[in-house]
């Protein structure tokens, strides 16, 4: 979708909102003079004419219906907002804006996940960041556990990108539901929530409820004290009866409070979310799907926004105990902790168990929108064709996806079993190419369409040696950390499962004399008819592998030009190894003189 198109729409939203404002100033003035009317009305139908009360139950519709219409306009207010956010996200994938996005997924990170720092899968200006937009516990996780370097399996790999691919063309859903995911967020942050963990434990666990002659007591006495007011106020029977029901409603709340505190305290954080999750529900229920993944989901939640919407009303009901006039009114007259903690146990012996199983479907769901935004994002992308038996890659014109288009450089590569040797001058892109490869290897894990005019490929376990530090208070140098690294490679070879190996300035952390024999002999260990190796250096020696019979090695390189007295870069990767060096030049520039 075009720069220009997104924006005209944000252009319309934007009028929309501000004629809204207008109207929901107008709705407010109107609510204010209803109640007051209501009041005035009640007051002199009480003291003079019980005609008045008529026109204190006419205001007081009145009110509801304005109030009503008050909040559906500040809700489609809010909706209107919250999209032009949608749409100004793309904008910013389009561009570089996208790094400020705030979830970089950076706590799924762990130490043993070195690919994902290598390839920039997790944390700050990742593809993870990139992509995001879920924003449930569940769609954070999912969307995290699908960006894996691990080899998949075909079959799910294509039922995953038939489900990516109809988000990207059902464009008006995948907004709509990015939409109110954010809105989820807006809401859940309004209040300090428990874990969502902490609620689905509660909503499975075995609970014996009230018994049926409780629950039928509870009605009568409530429905009795309700009465009793109506007839108080129509002066058919004396304050006295009124007043012995409520406090013995009142009285059998206070008594049962803290018993009913504990389960509605821990259900009472969902209340700011109910509402989202019906929405999202009944965007799925009126959506028509077609690929095998969506479909799936579509059938599991058929009964959740009917469920989800009996659970709103409860939670609603729940809310009104906050107030603490409120709590001994409601109480007082309708016994409402112990309608709510009833409520709540019928739903959950109905709905409890499967919960856990609609949030997940959501959280599914929301990592295939996220992984469509990079269609939605690009100009350029592919499905991929899922390629099996031996490692193979085969990539025209593919591109980083976190780059932006218009600067990206493309270029094309075909990999088979072996290995592969990369050599340039500084800054001219050989590691950006590994983790062009690499990255788009993921995509293609994950079920996402890759930045390419074409990208084949077999599934392959992807291991990486690139950002490799350190470690002081283990006492490990770069260079030993780095031996570990392809250690670990090795290991994993004996396993013969196909691997794709990216290795960047292998054993830089040496001198020279040892990086080279290091470095041959870590290849000729890596060269295994399941594994391609592709490894970047400023060691022309090791370009002589490429004569060695004992394995199948190709050369190909990255090279600098020079205008105006300027050191400049093509960033297209040729065939044979680079001629020429840079390091001079760029001290040069940098302002040291040579010496002799």
């Amino acid at each position: 979708m075009e720069i220009r198109v997104i924006q005209k729409k944000i252009d319309e939203l934007k009028k929309q909102i501000a004629a809204g404002k207008k109207r929901s100033s107008a709705y407010a003035m109107q609510r204010g003079a209803l109640i007051l009317l209501a009041l005035f009305s009640l007051f002199r139908g009480y003291y003079y004419e019980q005609l008045f009360y008529i026109v204190c139950l006419l205001s007081f519709s009145l009110f509801l219906y304005v109030a009503a219409r008050h909040r559906a306009l500040k809700q489609q207010l809010e909706d209107d907002e919250v999209m032009a956010e949608v749409l100004k996200d793309i904008i910013q994938r389009k561009k570089s804006g996208w790094k400020s996005f705030a979830d970089t997924g950076s706590e799924f990170l762990k130490d043993d996940k070195t690919q994902a720092y290598d390839l920039d899968l997790l944390g700050d200006a990742s593809l993870y960041q990139y992509l995001c937009v879920a924003k449930t516990a569940f769609g954070r996780q999912h969307l995290a556990d699908l960006l894996t370097p691990l080899q998949q399996k075909q079959t799910a790999m294509k039922v995953r990108n038939a489900a990516v691919q109809e988000c990207s063309r059902q464009t008006d859903f995948t907004n709509s539901l990015t939409q109110l995911l954010k809105l989820y967020e807006r809401h859940g942050q309004r209040k300090k929530r428990s874990s969502m963990e902490d609620i689905l434990t509660y909503m499975e666990e075995d609970e014996k409820g009230y018994s049926h002659g409780v629950r039928l007591g509870c009605l009568l006495l409530s429905a009795a004290t309700v009465l009793s007011l109506l007839l108080f106020l129509f002066n058919i029977i004396n304050y006295a009866s009124v007043l012995i029901l409520a406090m013995l409603s009142l009285c059998l709340s206070l008594l049962f409070f803290m018993k009913h505190a504990q389960a509605l305290s821990r259900v009472q954080p969902l209340a700011h979310l109910a509402a989202n999750y019906e929405r999202i529900f009944r965007l799925i229920e009126e959506t028509t799907f077609q690929s095998e993944a969506l479909c799936r989901i579509r059938y599991d939640v058929q009964d959740a926004r009917l469920a989800i919407s009996k659970l709103k009303t409860i939670l609603t009901m729940v809310q009104l105990r906050s107030n603490s006039i409120l709590f001994f009114v409601v109480n007082a007259f309708a016994l409402l902790d112990f309608q709510c903690v009833i409520a709540l146990q019928s739903w959950k012996q109905t709905y409890g168990k499967a919960l856990r199983t609609w949030l997940s479907d959501i959280g599914e769901l929301e990592a295939y929108a996220s992984l469509a935004q990079l269609t939605l994002a690009k100009e350029i992308t592919c499905t991929p064709d899922y390629m099996t038996g031996s490692p193979y890659i085969k990539a025209e014109n593919i591109m980083h996806p976190l780059l932006e288009e218009g600067s990206a450089v493309a270029n094309s590569i075909t990999l088979k079993n072996g290995t592969y040797i990369i050599t340039g001058s500084n800054m001219s892109g050989k590691t950006t190419f590994l983790r062009t490869i690499g990255i788009n290897l993921v995509l293609m894990h994950a079920g996402a369409s890759v930045c390419a005019a074409s990208f084949a490929a077999a599934s392959m376990s992807l291991f990486t040696s690139m950002r490799v530090h350190d470690n002081v208070s283990e006492g490990i140098s770069t260079f030993y950390a780095e031996i570990l690294r392809i250690q670990k490679m090795n290991e994993a070879s004996k396993e013969r499962i196909p691997m794709l190996v990216l290795i960047d300035e292998i054993f830089k952390g040496t001198n020279s004399a040892d990086r080279i024999y290091c470095a041959t002999s870590a290849i000729h260990h890596l060269h295994q008819p399941w594994i391609i190796t592709m490894i970047s250096t400023h060691d022309f020696e090791l370009c002589e592998l490429c004569d060695d019979p004992r394995i199948y090695a190709q050369n190909y390189h990255f090279s600098e030009y020079y205008e105006n007295d300027k050191i400049c870069f093509d960033y297209r990767l040729k065939e044979g190894k680079c001629k020429t060096t840079n390091a001079r030049e760029l001290m040069r520039l940098a302002g040291f003189k040579e010496e002799v």
